[in-house]
């Protein structure tokens, strides 16, 4: 029972996250210079010599500038006078610090591009509200308590492909190396460089710092993968989000371990070097199902393998379009060669579609908004009509994490066995790295994503029936494991 009532805590505790409109630190930043400030229940984030940081019920944080020894998790009431640093980040010179008790400091899983946010009330000349950044996305959050995740792209240097965050480790602490994938708690601060004020992360001890090993460069796979970092996100549909099936909803919060997908799905390039190794010819890769169904049907590779075969004559399939008429089994052979797997249902929908930094989950990879150029389906601009786009040609499609073309182009195979009910089965431990239902009476498996053929958004009702055209991320379709079709393929995790 205990478990289930945190699980029915966290939708409210995100939902409430970023509240500046409320909450007392959100008041005290409009404070001008010089006035008193008092804070109550407050807990202490991280410590600093000569400051810490606290964050309220709203997870708003603020910089208290002491002398005083402070440790993380204390509970304060703090009384002071309200400043502003050299670098415009608002803080409190307390006079006061009373511990009252202790809390459980809360992270935000951010962005880097959404490090800063926007401006909160901030009036440069009467020194009251909170700068933040002209071009940050979401509400101001100087001086909360964040994750990060990203590549280190020089000396000091996070980006997770939005923007550059510098980042200011403890004395003696030395910048993991370049081009280590890390994810990094700290505060979220502004930094003054060359008179203007630039993102940074603000490290109060080197254990903060984890390093993420990677996928081995040397797999067969060869593809760039990425890093999505643990946490809850919300998983499925609304019944009043474009007309989910019942299999569909309701949505439901789920919580991941960390893991590696692919940024593109598996090209023909990279499916090749599977058949060149004799991936056809060794039962070693296969499941003992999948293996009777490659020597049942005599297969040595995917349908549709020639170029030009199902597309129109003037355009071709390249080793840069993702790999199509391949059913669930050999895919999964090629993910057991190159020492890979299929993502989960759940592991594809988070990397899809959850924005952590708006704490919800997004219709479509970039948004909740349907735009006809951010992805290949049957009438946009860039690949119309019949036929698939080489991978990545849509970056403005990206979902928040950088994963490209998980609308349209291809849909995708995922491990999971279909549950029509599997939703609204609510495992006695909780949502928590769900593999879906151990089998179905159906013996299908799920796809997701969407592809090119004709699969517009919210229209596949037909005569009672579903049909698989649907782009949204929480669309399912499924197959039979031994069935392809020029419009199935995969991407791979770890």
């Amino acid at each position: 029972m205990p478990r289930i009532i945190v699980f029915i805590a966290i939708p409210l505790m995100l939902i409430s996250r970023y509240a500046l409109g409320a909450g007392q630190i959100a008041q005290v930043k409009l404070l001008a210079d010089l006035q008193p400030a008092a804070l109550t229940g407050v807990v202490v984030t991280l410590a600093f010599p000569g400051y810490f940081y606290v964050q309220d019920s709203n997870n708003v944080g603020l910089r208290i500038a002491s002398a005083q020894s402070v440790t993380a998790g204390a509970r304060c009431n703090i009384t002071g006078t309200m400043d502003t640093t050299a670098d415009e980040e608002r803080c409190v010179s307390a006079s006061s610090i009373v511990v009252t008790g202790s809390g459980q400091p809360r992270k935000v899983e951010m962005t880097c591009r959404n490090l800063g946010g926007r401006d909160y009330a901030y009036n440069q000349g009467e020194g009251t509200g909170q700068m933040g950044l002209s071009d940050g996305r979401g509400p101001n959050n100087i001086g909360a308590y964040v994750r990060v995740c990203g590549k280190i792209v020089r000396g000091g240097v996070i980006n997770d492909g939005s923007a550059d965050v510098r980042l200011l480790l403890p004395t003696g602490a030395a910048s993991p190396a370049k081009g280590s994938v890390v994810s990094i708690d700290g505060i979220s601060i502004l930094w003054s460089v060359g008179g203007s004020p630039c993102r940074a992360l603000n490290v109060a001890d080197a254990g903060s710092v984890r390093t993420h090993k990677a996928p081995d460069s040397v797999t067969p796979y060869a593809g760039e993968m990425i890093y999505i970092p643990p946490g809850y996100f919300q998983m499925g549909a609304t019944i009043y989000t474009y007309d989910p099936t019942p299999s569909e909803w309701p949505q439901h919060y789920v919580h991941l371990d960390g893991y590696w997908i692919g940024k593109y799905e598996v090209t023909r390039g990279q499916y090749r070097k599977f058949i060149a190794a004799g991936g056809y010819n060794n039962p070693a890769y296969w499941s003992a199902d999948g293996w009777y169904y490659r020597n049942l049907y005599n297969t040595n590779q995917p349908a549709w393998w020639d170029e030009s075969w199902l597309w129109d004559k003037s355009q071709f399939q390249t080793d840069n379009h993702p790999v199509v008429g391949v059913s669930w089994y050999e895919a999964e052979a090629y993910c057991n060669w190159a020492g890979l797997r299929l993502p989960t249902e759940a592991e594809w929908e988070k990397a899809a579609h959850w924005n952590p930094s708006r704490n919800c989950a997004t219709v479509y990879p970039w948004g909740d908004d349907w735009d006809t150029s951010k992805c290949n389906w049957w009438l946009d601009s860039l690949y119309p009509n019949n036929y698939t786009a080489p991978v990545g040609s849509y970056p403005a499609g990206a979902s928040y994490y950088g994963c490209l073309d998980m609308a349209g182009n291809v849909w995708e195979w995922v491990n999971d066995w279909m549950g029509p009910a599997y939703y609204r089965e609510f495992p006695s431990g909780g949502w928590v790295n769900p593999t879906g239902p151990p089998s179905n009476p159906m013996k299908t498996k799920v796809l997701k994503g969407g592809s090119w053929w004709q699969d517009c958004p919210g229209t596949y009702r037909c005569g009672g029936a579903r049909s698989s055209t649907r782009n949204e991320s929480f669309a399912r379709w499924n197959e039979f494991p031994n069935q392809w079709g020029g419009r199935q393929g995969f991407r791979v995790a770890r």
